[in-house]
């Protein structure tokens, strides 16, 4: 199928809805041969208005885009896109440098091939060349300039953490985060308050739940987004069926006010287990900015791998290389060890978490969660690992009561002692 250029750049035109898919071309509009004038009018409409232009206006200013490419897949444009800016490029350098090959072919082969390499290389996925002298990385510092200076000023994705958010770096793509505890402790809960913070501010959330279906998954998130949105109702209530009048109605009133469509939960896949080949295909398919992982530990691994621990190794690898490749940030969760006894109210360390090295080492952030003290149902969370800048903080405390989805981190100190109490005597939860 032979596709000109200008059906293709005016399929690409018609096909960008918004912010991520500008995200997804990593082309300039001076690689457009055609309509050049057409993406930058687009890329500054979705600047402006955090909308796409209707296709009446597109056409109204740009009479010339092809009305016909309209309506095919964006992943395949680019694709066609790529190869014809290639072939472009490809054919400007061999005819700039025609005459100096008739003339002394010796000594411009070397030259033409220098030339041929820096077009491939510049279109290979797997490096990025450093020194190619431009203003890229600046106009990147300039961006990440003005993003302090809107709504909360942080670079990335915005998190459930104050201590981390006050640094002025949030979830950033790329970036694999890992939070580990004891059972019962509270990590589906602060999965969901990360995924419920991460959607407030407009970005995609893809939740894998490998303990808990989905319908549940969901009730939870309705009571910790309702409360960030200041609705009152009970998750023991919703769950039991016993909502007041009141409760209901304000319920149904938050239901029908949400309609972001910006979550995307998970918990089985149809003939297949949930593994990263799997995952790593939902994340393709849904585009999203955050990937959430509950219960890392149940992600099926690779059978002709035996060894537990370079099992291990792979899945985490696999998830960073993931982050990498689709431009991602990763939130894990998992499992502390029967390492770490059945104390609840002392944080788990580095070497008392399942998967433990191969989690660490993927991990750019590492911290684990436990119960402040029985006085009080807070939970305690502390850093393990840091791997840029300086750690923010050894500990962070949570107000933790999520009955009705108050999960917020408290400016408090933090006492350095913990007492102990066996997960085997904990009282019923709501966990």
């Amino acid at each position: 199928m032979n596709l000109t250029y200008n059906f293709v750049e005016s399929g690409i035109i018609f096909s960008i809805t918004g912010a991520l898919d500008l995200e997804k071309i990593k082309f300039s509009s001076k690689d457009f041969s055609k309509q050049s004038e057409a993406f930058n009018f687009v890329s500054d409409y979705i600047d402006q208005f955090k909308s796409s232009p209707k296709k009446e206006v597109l056409l109204e200013k740009f009479p010339d885009l092809e009305v016909s490419s309209a309506g095919n897949n964006l992943d395949f444009l680019l694709n066609e896109f790529e190869k014809q800016v290639i072939f472009r490029k490809t054919k400007a350098v061999i005819q700039d440098l025609q005459e100096d090959l008739k003339v002394n072919p010796k000594l411009t082969l070397p030259k033409l091939i220098s030339h041929l390499d820096d077009i491939g290389i510049k279109y290979d996925k797997e490096v990025v060349v450093y020194d190619e002298g431009t203003l890229s990385r600046f106009e990147d510092y300039e961006k990440r300039k003005e993003l302090r200076k809107v709504g909360l000023g942080i670079i990335g994705i915005p998190t459930p953490l104050k201590t981390i958010n006050r640094s002025g770096v949030g979830w950033l793509p790329g970036q694999v985060t890992s939070v580990f505890a004891r059972p019962t402790v509270g990590k589906t809960w602060f999965s969901i308050k990360t995924a419920m913070v991460a959607m407030k501010y407009s970005r995609r959330v893809l939740f894998i739940s490998t303990e808990m279906p989905a319908d549940q998954i969901n009730m939870r998130a309705d009571i910790v987004y309702g409360h960030m949105l200041g609705y009152k109702f009970s998750h023991k209530k919703l769950k039991r069926g016993d909502l007041t009048q009141e409760e209901e109605n304000q319920y149904k009133k938050f239901l029908s006010e949400s309609s972001t469509k910006r979550l995307f939960v998970c918990d089985h896949v149809d003939e297949d287990s949930l593994s990263i080949p799997v995952i790593s295909k939902l994340v393709k398919k849904h585009y999203p900015d955050l990937l959430i992982i509950d219960g890392m530990y149940l992600i099926s691994g690779d059978k002709s791998v035996r060894e537990g621990w370079r099992q291990d190794h792979k899945i985490f690898q696999e998830i960073k290389n993931l982050c990498l490749g689709r431009n991602i940030s990763a939130f894990v969760s998992t499992q502390a060890t029967r390492d770490a006894g059945n104390d609840l109210f002392t944080p788990p360390t580095a070497i008392q978490v399942a998967n433990g090295d191969a989690l660490i080492r993927a991990s750019d952030v590492a911290f684990s969660m436990c119960i402040r003290d029985e006085t009080t149902s807070d939970r305690l969370v502390q850093f393990q690992k840091w791997r840029d800048d300086e750690l923010p903080a050894q500990y962070a405390v949570l107000k933790w009561d999520v009955d009705c989805g108050d999960i917020e981190e408290l400016d408090v100190k933090v006492g350095v002692q913990q007492k102990k109490k066996s997960i085997d005597n904990k009282e019923e939860d709501l966990f």
